[in-house]
This record gives structure tokens, C-alpha cells and sequence, in this order.
């Protein structure tokens, strides 16, 4: 760490996550519906906050305390996480944050799209800075034309670099289309109980999704590659990483 008067620069991994046609709501809110927009929002950022893999976490109304081995930020319906603090198997961690969020809001009728990133951060009240945040933000809201539309979290190659051989962490990605994604549906929570791509595509549908978006996930769903696809010879995960060394 960098340490700059009580200011530190810190590595992290990073999750952005936001709900794609939240803000068309937010604008066409009056003030008694923006009101109502906002405790659907603390609502579920309190549930989000409960499942975080902290060690212990107590809820007391819209009050999360307990161990902050995971901190968190907000902003309209993005949600940022973050970590000071060293961790055993972060990758994996946050591997694990990001399904259950992804899958909580699919449950709730949102429509996520985020991405996973790592590098230097400096936190303060209200205040995250750094090229970690922007690792995980462009995964998120600056992809490529041919993967934009996908209603996934995206993977850096900085995040995944971090992965090492941890098969735990590998079974929590998939490869589509020359990038890293978080495996939708590998993860089963057992409140949220199991997805499988039409479950996905249900929740997106109820979620009124429109098509560009909905058919892009379709198309992920039925062609991405899993942990034990790319194991196999001749896999694409093994030809891209071929065509980088």
C-alpha cells in the first residue's frame, strides 16, 4: 500500500453491477415515485449486503453490521464492491459475490449487466478512485459492439490473471466470443434455488428485456464455453489463450 496522510492506494479486485433500464425509470419518475424507486433500491441493497461472504453479517432494519472483510458502494442502481482487507481465495470470493447478485437481481425482475476487475484504489467517505474501479466499469459499460448487449458480467484479464489454477474459481467462468464471463447459472444459492439458461431468459422476459439484449443472451446461453468444455483439446478457451502467448 501507498499511504498519503490517512489515504491509502490499495490493489482490489473490483464488481460493478448495475440494472439496465433503471435510469429510464428514474427519469420518468415524479417525486412520490422516485421516492418509491429508492426503497426498492435500499431494499435490495441491504438484501445484496446480507450476502456478501463476510464473516459475520447482523441486519437491523436497513442496517448491515458486522466483520467488513467486503465494502460496498452505491450510486442511483450501480452497485460497487470492493476489499482493503487481504482475504484467503479472493478471486473466488468475488466469483461468488457476483453470482449471487447476478441471480438475486434476475429474481427480482432486473436486468443485470456488470464486470469484474482488478488494480489500485483509494477510498474515501463517498469516494472510490483508481484503475480498478475502471477495469471492472469498462467490462461492464464498454464492451465490444459484439458482446455489448449481453446481460452478463464480464471478466477482465487483469481479474483473471488473479484466478491462477483454483478449478473452484474456474468453474465460475465461461469463454464466449474471445472474453471471460461469469458462468450464469453454475452457482446454486440455496435461497434463489437453481437457474439454467431458461430460467435466465424467463427472468429477462418478466423483466421486459428488449430483443436486441434478450437475443444476445440467448445466443450466450446456448453457445458459451464451461470449465469442463475448455478443458477438452482443441477448445476455444485453449486456442485464444494459445494465440496470446
Amino acid at each position: 500500500m501507498i499511504f498519503q496522510g490517512r489515504r491509502k492506494v490499495f490493489e482490489s479486485h473490483v464488481f460493478v453491477v448495475d440494472a439496465l433500464g433503471f435510469s429510464d425509470r428514474i427519469r420518468r419518475a415524479d417525486r412520490r415515485s422516485l421516492l418509491d424507486l429508492w426503497g426498492e433500491v435500499d431494499r435490495q441493497y441491504a438484501a445484496f449486503k446480507l450476502k456478501l461472504p463476510n464473516l459475520v453479517a447482523l441486519q437491523f432494519g436497513s442496517r448491515i453490521i458486522g466483520t467488513r472483510e467486503f465494502e460496498t458502494l452505491r450510486l442511483n442502481d450501480m452497485f460497487i464492491v470492493h476489499s482493503r482487507r487481504e482475504m484467503p481465495d479472493p478471486a473466488l470470493r468475488y466469483l461468488v459475490t457476483a453470482c449471487v447478485l447476478y441471480q438475486q437481481m434476475l429474481a427480482l425482475n432486473y436486468i443485470p449487466r456488470g464486470g469484474l476487475g482488478f488494480g489500485d484504489i483509494v477510498r474515501g467517505a463517498g469516494l472510490l478512485v483508481g484503475g480498478g474501479f475502471l477495469d471492472a466499469y469498462d467490462h461492464a459499460e464498454k464492451r465490444p459492439s459484439s458482446v455489448k448487449d449481453i446481460c452478463a458480467i464480464a471478466i477482465s484479464p487483469r481479474f483473471m490473471a488473479t484466478i491462477g489454477h483454483s478449478k473452484k474459481a474456474l468453474r465460475l467462468v465461461c469463454f464466449y466470443e474471445g472474453h471471460f464471463f461469469l458462468h450464469p447459472y453454475h452457482l446454486v444459492d440455496p435461497d434463489l434455488g437453481p437457474f439454467s439458461p431458461g430460467r435466465v431468459l424467463d427472468c429477462l422476459e418478466a423483466a421486459e428485456t428488449n430483443e436486441e439484449k434478450l437475443n444476445a443472451t440467448r445466443k450466450f446461453l446456448a453457445e458459451l464455453e464451461d470449465y469442463d468444455a475448455a478443458m477438452r483439446p482443441g477448445s476455444s478457451s485453449e486456442k485464444f489463450a494459445k494465440s496470446r502467448s
